[in-house]
């Protein structure tokens, strides 16, 4: 993953770097931010780290355009997992979009239901956001 973005980062802006991003519906410089995202959070579980209730260093891009369902709440903490678990289902919608993650986030949650959702920068009401349907 580290090698993917960071070919992604060094690569000139071309028409290959614009075809990737137009695949996933997002401007190069979001895709660029969320790539390296990714790394750090597979960085974070592959080390053992708390990730639940981190602050993440680095802050990741919303994007201003973009061509489908997205996260509609607009009070989100850019530092904390949830933004990054918005992410990932994105990319899986793109790629599978039969995809079973969503189904197995909730069964995640459901075994553990003292979480603090508050703590992962969940929004109060984020079941009746569109994009986690």
């Amino acid at each position: 993953m580290g090698q993917i973005s960071i070919l992604y980062s060094i690569t000139a802006e071309s028409q290959a770097k614009k075809a990737v991003s137009d695949y996933f519906g997002i401007k190069m410089p979001v895709l660029e931010n969320w790539l390296h995202a990714f790394v750090y959070v597979r960085n974070i579980c592959a080390h053992h780290a708390r990730l639940w209730n981190k602050e993440l260093s680095i802050q990741i891009k919303f994007p201003k355009k973009i061509n489908r369902i997205w996260l509609s709440s607009g009070n989100i903490n850019s530092r904390k997992i949830y933004e990054v678990l918005g992410i990932i289902t994105y990319f899986l919608d793109t790629i599978v979009p039969k995809n079973t993650f969503r189904k197995k986030l909730d069964r995640l949650f459901f075994k553990y239901p003292n979480i603090d959702f508050s703590a992962m920068g969940f929004p109060v009401n984020w079941k009746k956001d569109p994009f986690w349907n």
